[in-house]
């Protein structure tokens, strides 16, 4: 009887800590978090989000991971905190990335050089002409 109950105590600790993983790293859910657009500013939280938006010089702000966003038209900022996002924009004045793995796609920038202010903070994060 004793080892029953311990075999039993045991399934049920495996099968929380595997729920819970789940929860915490994605599991079978797409996406987690939110998505708001207030006066022509985009913010973007949570996990694996896959949108597309318009701008005429509003500021992208993503805390997250793995999300996926494309902004037809000009953002005077793009603001990215977390790990592995990829944005594609047409046009962009400044681009900060705090996280890894990040890249951001631009065509054009409204700046002399012809290329978004950057700061980046991350392993493998860059900002790329397209």
């Amino acid at each position: 009887m004793k080892k029953l109950l311990i075999l039993f105590w045991c399934m049920v600790f495996v099968s929380t800590s595997i729920t819970i993983n789940a929860q915490i790293f994605g599991g079978n859910s797409n996406t987690s978090g939110g998505i708001s657009e207030t006066d022509g500013n985009i913010h973007v939280e949570g996990v694996g989000h896959q949108k597309k938006f318009s701008s005429d010089g509003g500021v992208l702000h993503i805390e997250g991971a793995n999300n996926t966003i494309t902004v037809k038209g000009f953002l005077s900022k793009v603001i990215i905190e977390g790990a592995g996002n990829t944005v594609y924009v047409d046009k962009v004045s400044s681009v900060k990335i705090e996280g890894a793995g990040t890249k951001v796609y631009y065509k054009t920038s409204p700046t002399k050089t012809g290329r978004p202010a950057t700061n980046i903070f991350g392993a493998g994060s860059s900002v790329i002409k397209q």
